[in-house]
């Protein structure tokens, strides 16, 4: 999908910014993802929509946002890189399962991230926000305290989580898009699907016979920085493996 597709597509979703946001959790419960619905009152809806707004104008409705191919990461441009398919090639999972669960506290050990659903008909975005380890408040390990309208600390006995005011990654249809791709590597197999690619014209080119040691080749391929900084994986398509 290409910046003014991309663009025009979040454009008709949000109609203005005229939109209701949910709020759902992301959670890995032994290896198998599930999304839950985060029940919100009026005035958290607010300040979420807010949240979206300021960073929806900020990162995607300016005049400097810039999209390109996934295969060109360069990590000195601070700029978005989208993947078309992008359940196919990462772990992160498809968002076209609705849920009726509401998340509760004790889902807070098995949270990953959270998700801010907007959608316009039968259109759909989402804004995916990761929560590390250290943003999570647990009350099992530790005793949080909250002022009071007294000017007095008392015991918090509920369940709070932090919202922060940027998003990781967007996705819309199966088009998902970050500038954070060490996340998706470190995180939802980023890495796993750029080493696949490239073992996979490796072999290409070893059917081929057209070089006499693989070894050096095979090497890179596994590189995982090497096939990064190098943007080996569209060096690797570049050869015509049909001729």
């Amino acid at each position: 999908m290409d910046k003014d597709v991309f663009v025009n597509r979040i454009s008709g979703i949000v109609d203005n910014f005229s939109y209701t946001p949910f709020l759902y959790a992301l959670l890995s419960v032994d290896g198998v993802y599930k999304l839950k619905r985060i029940k919100i009152d009026e005035s958290l809806e607010r300040d979420i929509k807010v949240i979206t707004d300021e960073w929806m104008k900020n990162e995607i409705f300016n005049e400097n946002f810039e999209l390109k191919n996934v295969d060109f990461i360069d990590e000195n441009e601070k700029i978005f890189y989208g993947l078309d398919n992008y359940d196919s090639k990462l772990t992160f999972p498809k968002m076209n399962f609705p849920s009726s669960d509401l998340f509760k506290e004790d889902d807070q050990i098995n949270l990953v991230g959270l998700l801010v659903k907007i959608n316009k008909d039968n259109d759909v975005l989402w804004l995916y926000q990761h929560k590390y380890k250290m943003t999570r408040m647990d009350r099992k390990s530790f005793l949080y305290a909250i002022l009071n309208g007294e000017n007095c600390y008392e015991s918090l006995e509920k369940d709070v989580f932090r919202i922060d005011h940027k998003f990781d990654f967007v996705i819309v249809d199966d088009f998902l898009t970050a500038k954070n791709w060490k996340l998706l590597q470190q995180n939802f197999g980023f890495e796993i699907y750029v080493r696949s690619i490239a073992a996979q014209y490796v072999d290409g080119i070893e059917q081929m016979g057209i070089v006499a040691d693989m070894t050096t080749l095979r090497d890179c391929s596994n590189d995982y920085k090497f096939a990064k900084k190098n943007n080996e994986t569209e060096r690797f398509k570049s050869f015509d493996l049909g001729s």
